[in-house]
């Protein structure tokens, strides 16, 4: 088959390679001859028709949905994982996109949309291709109207994929801004979308010559929602950059959703702009809740936006202080290790939703002790096999620990010595006896004028030249002392 020009429509797109350009090819015919999947589908799925007939419940919300990465799957936990039943794709952004659908199906929105990376790389299309079929299949049964921008990861690969997949309409394609309709009871709502034209784009979306006229088409009396993918206030971004400001200063745009960054953003005033964040975390970067928004309309200007927790794994960093606690062996640190985790588990309300499955967390150990072998001893085991135990039904990991504890001091000891660390240590003295000389009256002069200048005074307390001399002298004794510790280890 000749893949060449319109036919195969890959021609005109700029800066893709050869040899990228040829994979696009490729999987275009692959999916074309994989279209008879869509069909099976229908005969297979049992889904119940939640948004059509007399009986249906439809919420007067959208559902919002931040980075997928489709193909991904979290990282180091394969071993733990498979000694309690599970495995990475338990936990991947498939399991993510299943309940995502179950609980569009359980609150039915309007709509669901995507704001970009569906998809992680050109090569996963194949996983990529046999997850949203299915999934959008029940989405399509049950009448929810899918909307999808593409991104940086799949601008090139999604709008292939949506041509294939029934029920999903790409908003802005090839670089554009198109507008849609939302249809449904309530008021009106129109979705504004750019995608992503290739795997860079170093221009603003809002300067592309389709916007305003995109803008201007929009309905008067609707609640307009943008949605694509983009970098948010960095200037030189080869990811769509656009500044906060540029977006306020568009006042008939009730709200601004983006895809890109995976931490999701606050999203809580009446008139959201921010990332809605990955769908679910992938590695330590990407700690705390995550999942999808749902977006309400309150009848006026105002809109709210509730995140709805649903990633299958959490990940956290916990810092847990040991100071004057009698820790004689490394079992005694590991049962203090884990009676916090559990505390930290239980009370945490994002740890009680019954779709999460596992949570990875990074313990870091701080605080003075008098002796600290059997902090080392804990951390040497942690790191020659990973700690796992449950929480309830839930699976807790111990992704790694760190040792961030320090020795006791004994200030006047070490004050003695002809070193750096007595000289230092003598400075801490003198902060804690409140004798001060010239150097810190010198520190509160230039802390006064960063108040007056580059301190708003109103906002900021002011912080003690005294407790300002404290904690840098603190620092730098506890680097003399680890290097020393190094040395003599």
């Amino acid at each position: 088959m000749d893949l060449r020009g319109k036919q195969s429509g890959w021609t005109s797109r700029p800066g893709v390679s050869p040899g990228r350009l040829v994979f696009a090819q490729f999987m275009s015919c692959v999916l074309s001859a994989c279209g008879f999947v869509s069909g099976m589908l229908r005969d297979i799925l049992k889904v119940p028709e939640h948004h059509g007939g007399s009986g249906r419940i439809v919420s007067d919300q959208l559902l919002l949905v931040g980075d997928l990465h489709l193909g991904r799957r979290p990282v180091g936990l394969d071993d733990v994982l498979s000694d309690h039943g599970l495995s990475p794709n338990d936990l991947s952004p498939a399991a993510g996109l299943r309940n995502l659908v179950d609980e569009a199906l359980g609150n039915v929105p309007r709509a669901v949309v995507f704001a970009g990376d569906l998809v992680d790389q050109d090569d996963d299309v194949f996983e990529a291709y046999d997850v949203l079929a299915v999934q959008m299949e029940r989405l399509r049964i049950a009448g929810i109207p899918v909307y999808a921008v593409a991104g940086n990861h799949d601008g090139l690969i999604l709008p292939r994929l949506i041509d294939r997949v029934r029920g999903v309409t790409l908003m802005g394609a090839g670089g554009t801004w198109s507008r849609h309709e939302v249809e449904g009871d309530g008021r009106p709502i129109d979705l504004i979308g750019w995608s992503f034209p290739a795997r860079s784009c170093r221009d603003c979306p809002l300067d592309h010559p389709t916007f305003e006229s995109t803008l201007a088409d929009c309905r008067s009396g609707a609640s307009t929602i943008g949605v694509f993918h983009g970098d948010l206030d960095v200037v030189e971004s080869r990811y769509a950059p656009v500044s906060r400001k540029r977006l306020l200063d568009e006042q008939s745009v009730a709200a601004w959703f983006l895809g890109h960054v995976h931490v999701p953003g606050t999203l809580t005033d009446s008139r959201p702009v921010g990332y809605l964040g990955s769908v679910v975390g992938l590695d330590i970067g990407e700690t705390g809740s995550h999942g999808v928004w749902r977006v309400g309309f309150d009848g006026g200007s105002d809109i709210s936006a509730m995140q709805i927790p649903l990633a299958p794994i959490r990940w956290e960093m916990l810092e847990i202080d040991l100071t004057g606690h009698v820790l004689p062996d490394a079992d005694a640190v590991h049962e203090f290790v884990i009676s916090h985790v559990r505390a930290f588990m239980s009370v945490d309300p994002g740890c009680q939703d019954e779709r999460l499955r596992c949570g990875a967390i990074r313990i870091t150990l701080t605080g003075r002790l008098d002796d600290r072998e059997s902090v080392r001893e804990f951390k040497k085991r942690c790191d020659a096999s990973k700690m796992s135990f449950h929480v309830d039904q839930l699976l807790v990991i111990i992704e790694s620990v760190r040792d961030s504890t320090m020795p006791l001091l004994d200030l006047r000891e070490l004050s003695r010595e002809q070193s750096p660390v007595g000289h230092v240590a003598g400075i801490l003295q003198q902060i804690s006896s409140g004798s001060f000389d010239d150097s810190f009256e010198s520190v509160r002069q230039k802390l006064s004028a960063m108040a007056q200048s580059d301190w708003n005074a109103g906002d900021h307390e002011l912080p003690e030249s005294h407790d300002v001399f404290e904690r840098a002298a603190q620092r730098v004794l506890d680097v003399l002392l680890s290097q020393r510790e190094e040395d003599t280890a």
